[in-house]
């Protein structure tokens, strides 16, 4: 689900933030911008499940960072956030610093949420460097961040369902 992953890829951008830029970065706009990223995916989701009829994959993939970042303008988000919407499927230039942060938080996201088991050992160093490319941490680092998000994913959708 788009909002489970979403809430994955942020709690991992902010403990990344705090973990690898400290000041430079704040950590609550680097939740949000995590947070926020799909939200266009998610309103084009949500209008495909109101008109019955789904929205042609070529126009969802190019059209949900628009609408994203067009729906950010207007809640008046931080520009940062919604840079990172607009962005964020580009494949270019990953400079920034809340654009590497969002390619490293995407890949510990996808471990936690996706098809990995977060309660299995971490074994699966392919994670941890695919993480690493973007912001140069070492493997113990990222194995103990790794598992402090998981548990803090847990307790968040728990806390969100019930």
């Amino acid at each position: 689900d788009v909002w489970r992953f979403a809430l994955a890829r942020a709690v991992a951008m902010r403990a990344l933030a705090q973990l690898s830029f400290g000041a430079e970065l704040d950590a609550s706009q680097a939740f949000s911008a995590g947070l926020f990223a799909d939200i266009g995916a998610s309103h084009l989701l949500a209008r495909r499940r109101k008109r019955g009829r789904g929205t042609p994959a070529a126009v969802f993939a190019s059209a949900h960072a628009h609408v994203g970042s067009a729906i950010l303008t207007r809640w008046n988000m931080p520009a940062p956030v919604v840079a990172l919407a607009a962005r964020h499927h580009d494949g270019g230039d990953l400079a920034g610093p809340l654009e590497r942060l969002a390619a490293a938080a995407t890949v510990l996201a996808e471990h936690v949420h996706g098809g990995s088991d977060p309660t299995a050992p971490l074994s699966d160093m392919d994670v941890f460097m695919r993480a690493d490319v973007h912001l140069r941490l070492k493997g113990g680092i990222l194995r103990g961040l790794l598992e402090e998000l998981g548990a803090e994913y847990r307790e968040l959708v728990v806390a969100l369902e019930t």
